[in-house]
């Protein structure tokens, strides 16, 4: 079954088809803004859809410079769906995403490949932070499957092989 937005509010909360007069008077009363907003959505969107990767393999730091790009993107136009709703506190979350995303630019134009080593880094500590949390108490795995352990172990592993770092560390 596919997921249906129903009238009430009451119902699907800011889903509702009641909420085509609060983005219309949202709209009306930020127009010059969301006109703004809509000015920039087409420049970042037709630069994303004009964005073509030739014959060969593309660069690891075009490649993390797209996928900022799309991410962006997506966060703005979510921020643009939030505020036009009223939902400003989500909206400013998704747009100060923006920000961090400009910041990571600039970060990989500066860095480079050592950006995205850095960040890569990062990644796999978390990621391996995460699991050694998950395996300290065997009943937070109940519902993961069989071998839930070891396919969590040869997950970090297989990103210690591509990006570096430590083993698992065993707990006390």
């Amino acid at each position: 079954m596919f997921f249906k937005t129903g009238k009430s509010s009451k119902e699907v909360g800011f889903l509702s088809t009641e909420m085509g007069p609060i983005i219309e008077q949202c709209r009306k009363q930020n127009a010059l803004w969301f006109a703004l907003a809509e000015d920039i959505n087409r420049s970042a969107q037709a630069t994303l859809t004009k964005y073509q990767i030739g014959p060969g393999e593309i660069s690891g730091q075009h490649l993390f410079g797209l996928l900022l790009l799309i991410r962006s993107l997506s966060n703005f136009q979510g921020g643009l769906l939030m505020a036009e709703r009223g939902m400003v506190v989500e909206a400013r979350t998704l747009f100060r995403c923006c920000f961090e995303n400009a910041f990571w630019l600039g970060a990989l134009l500066k860095d480079g490949d050592d950006f995205i080593h850095d960040i890569m880094g990062d990644e796999v500590a978390s990621t391996k932070s995460k699991v050694n949390w998950l395996i300290r108490d065997p009943s937070r795995l109940e519902f993961s499957g069989p071998n839930a352990r070891a396919r969590l172990q040869a997950r970090v592993n297989e990103m210690e092989k591509e990006w570096g770092g430590q083993g698992l560390q065993s707990e006390p």
